[in-house]
């Protein structure tokens, strides 16, 4: 545990060199991470390719890994000509190299130039994020990290994911083909000290955990080392207030004796606490300049010992050289990251929580599961999850107003789907046009079915939870209704065109989901259901199925077969026919079988 960020780059750093599998979780430092200052560069390098300097950390990174004895060479050439990299990889054959530029050097060098050359034509019309996915995806660094199974590559994806998620935070001050405006945001973002933390570490996952205390609040772990600890660092030197208020303003009773001080020891109390069975207390007496550091107040106080300071152990010059010895280093990857450590299983006595999508998506295939849930592996907006989106907040408008017996009209449905329909994923704007009216078209439909009813709402995008076997399940309802019976039925509606009365009953019959929401009712209210009704608003089609405790025993039987496998991290792929083609992630997984 590191008071600050900076306090953790050499160990960081050691870990590293040692093959050491490691994670860090900090309060800033996202853009720091390589992998991020690498879509930086990409984006810059469209937005400008004529500088250099960004070119250059894309020629030598690990996606286009162009030989470095080539990188070099272009340098020396851009330094003698004044001639931006662009131009020089563009046009080798223009210039006297000083060695002759290899085969891979220059098949590199085409594809940097075409795929600088397409996505800079993509940028006309294509969100940041999504340039950014299709650059990560068509270049196959996805798919690499996805077949990297080491912690440095799930910490990659976890990081790369967070920032995903920056960049649409951010995606709304812009429109398509404002890529520089968008960029000129974010490094004024940047300036003004704009860097967010770093994705939080898997704590399952035998690494070693590097964090500062501030992220260490509220999690133990048996061996603790707190570094750093010496007068300066720890406690930190107080900075002086932006602004003062006077004593006369402040209704608080403030403390007494140096606040600060009080505040850092807090924070030093903190840190021991999170040991449960080892802690190590560590300093330096060398951390450069021209004095030895003392070892920390806090320690001190800690060990009730005025003198811990006088005693410390020196290295000698062959202890201290003999650190450079890389020949006990662990094997490791091609990519140069160390193997995978083995991860421990969650315990039963610890709780699991789990919904809907989490059991279909371990149940469909538990690399899926891992990909989505864990790593969190960002994903292309695909059309129909748009088109989807707004149907659905439509038509729960219109079950809200139900319920508290509102009049609706259905411009007021019409207007909710338009205001959030987002012109994403479409193949062009042609077929946007023709999906949005089409939407339109359901909307009436499914307006005058629904007036033409009677029925009941109970509840409206109800949320539920209920504890089964030490894992808690949680989800929502779409719409339950009240029967004449004093029965309640499940209604759950889909955006998916199935037109069949047959298929439909089908798949109602064996959707997980709502057999899912049919055994929560019962468990929080204490009575059955009748049974659910699957409603498919682009056809009309509605499937009713009666509840039978067949169905009721069965999603049981799934829960604690999902539940198992995740406790045991058993994530090893399923791949087949029936899901790998419709699977958003088939185009990075190792083991997609889709032909």
């Amino acid at each position: 545990m590191v008071r600050s960020n900076n306090a953790a780059d050499p160990f960081l750093r050691s870990l590293a060199a040692a093959g050491i599998p490691h994670r860090f979780s900090g309060n800033y430092g996202l853009y720091q991470r390589e992998e991020i200052r690498m879509l930086f560069c990409f984006l810059k390098s469209i937005a400008n390719p004529y500088d250099s300097q960004n070119l250059y950390h894309l020629a030598q990174n690990e996606i286009y890994a162009m030989p470095m004895r080539d990188v070099q060479a272009a340098l020396l050439i851009q330094h003698d000509t004044h001639r931006p990299l662009f131009h020089i990889f563009k046009n080798p054959e223009q210039f006297e190299w000083p060695e002759p530029l290899s085969a891979e050097g220059r098949a590199t060098a085409i594809k940097i130039i075409a795929d600088n050359e397409k996505y800079l034509e993509q940028s006309r019309t294509t969100p940041v994020y999504s340039l950014l996915y299709d650059f990560l995806k068509e270049s196959g660094y996805l798919k690499r990290l996805a077949e990297g199974e080491s912690v440095a590559s799930d910490e990659k994806i976890s990081n790369i994911t967070k920032f995903f998620n920056t960049v649409q935070g951010y995606a709304h001050f812009t429109t398509p083909g404002e890529l520089s405006f968008f960029i000129n945001h974010l490094e004024l973002l940047k300036e003004f000290g704009d860097d967010p933390g770093t994705a939080m570490a898997d704590l399952d996952v035998e690494a070693v955990q590097v964090m500062t205390l501030h992220k260490a609040k509220g999690l133990e772990f048996p061996v603790v080392f707190m570094v750093g600890l010496v007068e300066g660092r720890f406690p930190t030197k107080p900075r002086a207030s932006t602004i003062e208020l006077p004593e006369g303003v402040i209704k608080d009773i403030l403390p007494e004796g140096d606040f600060h001080v009080q505040e850092e020891r807090r924070l030093f109390y903190v840190g021991m606490t999170r040991a449960e069975r080892e802690l190590y207390l560590t300093s330096g007496r060398d951390y450069g300049g021209a004095r030895p550091r003392k070892v920390s107040v806090f320690v001190r106080e800690a060990l009730d010992d005025a003198h811990a300071d006088e005693d410390f152990a020196k290295a000698s010059p062959f202890e201290a050289l003999a650190r450079f010895d890389r020949s006990g280093e662990p094997i490791r990857h091609a990519h140069g990251e160390s193997q995978a450590p083995e991860t421990s299983p969650i315990p039963a006595d610890q709780l699991l929580h789990l919904d809907q999508k989490k059991i279909d998506d371990y149940l469909t295939c538990p690399l899926k599961y891992k990909y989505v849930h864990i790593l969190r592996v960002p994903l292309a907006e695909y059309h129909a999850i748009i088109y989807g989106f707004a149907l659905h907040e439509a038509v729960r408008e219109y079950n809200k107003r139900k319920r508290k017996q509102e009049v609706v009209a259905l411009d007021d449905l019409l207007t909710v789907f338009k205001t959030n329909w987002r012109s994403r994923g479409f193949l062009n704007r042609a077929h946007e046009q023709q999906r949005f009216a089409t939407g339109q078209e359901v909307l009436r439909r499914f307006f005058e079915q629904q007036e033409s009813e009677d029925f009941k709402p109970l509840y409206v995008e109800e949320p539920f939870k209920f504890l089964f076997e030490n894992n808690v399940i949680t989800g929502r309802w779409d719409r339950v209704d009240e029967l004449p019976d004093g029965r309640v039925l499940i209604v759950d509606f889909k955006s998916s065109a199935v037109d069949d009365p047959e298929k439909a009953r089908k798949r109602a019959m064996s959707s997980r989901q709502l057999r899912l929401y049919a055994w929560s009712y019962q468990e929080r209210f204490g009575q059955p259901v009748a049974g659910w009704r699957m409603h498919f608003l682009e056809s009309g089609v509605v499937a009713e199925i009666p509840l039978k405790e067949l169905y009721l025993r069965k999603i049981r039987e799934d829960v604690q077969t999902a539940a198992q496998g995740i406790r045991q991290r058993d994530f090893r792929p399923t791949p087949g026919p029936s899901a790998c083609p419709f699977c958003a992630l088939n185009d990075i997984c190792p083991a997609a079988e889709t032909n």
